[in-house]
């Protein structure tokens, strides 16, 4: 009974494995847009900043539409 309760949860995980470099970038990049709210930044400017945090690792940025969509997923209306 047990092999076959893990061989479904085997199966439920689906999609890309998550890149946690990505993440954690994604995260130190929210947190400086908080920090410079004051700033007009684009989603642009955002990428870049997220770049700058993966320059020493083998992680690319999200690209600026699924970065959009990440920022509305993190903070909904508040953005």
């Amino acid at each position: 009974m047990h092999h076959r309760a893990e061989s479904i949860t085997k199966r439920k995980k689906v999609g890309r494995p998550k890149n946690t470099d990505q993440e954690q970038a994604f995260l130190r990049m929210c947190h400086y847009l908080e920090e410079n709210d004051e700033e007009q930044l684009t989603v642009t400017d955002l990428t870049s900043k997220m770049k700058e945090y993966l320059q020493d690792t083998d992680s690319a940025p999200y690209c600026n539409p699924y970065q959009k969509s990440k920022l509305l997923d993190h903070y909904g209306d508040y953005l």
